[in-house]
């Protein structure tokens, strides 16, 4: 399944053109075309880039922990709720979620690793939040290969979870004019978690009427 890019406005342009400071950070393609192996909100896949911007930018303590208060990562995701427990139990299942890795690449050019968690170690304390990143990831997310300049003040504008993922997903190749093809159960299950579409989406017109094309409008 190959995603072609519009060239007509669409209404959508803001998307593109942020009138807010752009807030960009490289994010490893072995992330970015991630298959999470759970079902994947979109508050989980805020709060994710959120960490990762982090983790790219600042080091860590010397026990390899990222900390930062619960109501900064909430203004730079866009968390305009005062519902705290909504958001520590967000940050608490990523810690759950495993991925496996860069499933759209070619099978000589996967990475030697298959599936891990990303976020091994998260504590709330009061108003901090901690985080560490996977081991086997830790390189990639600090000095990345190959990647895509991720804009979170684009970003915390999505309100849906399947938006924001195929957005992200399609936005490394917006200089190629159209993605890697994939199949349309692997793509389903890159912006959904592997287990969430099995049984509601067995069939691509279903996905595609009630996932895919509510996305892309």
């Amino acid at each position: 399944m190959a995603t072609k890019k519009r060239t007509k406005n669409t209404g959508q342009g803001s998307l593109f053109v942020a009138p807010e400071t752009p807030d960009a950070f490289r994010k490893a393609v072995q992330i970015l075309h991630s298959k999470p192996k759970r079902p994947m909100g979109l508050m989980e896949r805020k709060i994710a880039d959120n960490w990762l911007k982090r983790a790219s930018r600042e080091d860590p303590d010397t026990k390899g922990w990222w900390t930062v208060h619960i109501s900064e990562m909430a203004q730079e995701i866009g968390f305009d709720s005062n519902n705290s427990e909504y958001l520590k139990k967000a940050a608490g299942e990523l810690m759950q979620i495993v991925f496996e890795w860069d499933v759209i690449a070619s099978q000589e050019k996967r990475i030697t690793w298959k599936a891990s968690v990303l976020f091994p170690e998260v504590e709330i304390e009061n108003t901090l939040l901690r985080f560490q990143v996977s081991s086997q990831l830790l390189a990639q997310v600090r000095n990345p290969a190959v990647y895509a300049f991720i804009d979170e003040s684009i970003s915390r504008r999505f309100r849906r979870g399947p938006t924001f993922a195929i957005y992200q997903h399609c936005f490394r190749f917006v200089k190629v004019g159209k993605t890697s093809e994939v199949k349309w159960e692997t793509f389903r299950d890159m912006i959904l978690g592997e287990s969430a579409g099995a049984s509601s989406y067995s069939e691509y017109k279903y996905f595609k009427a009630k996932v895919l094309k509510p996305a892309i409008a």
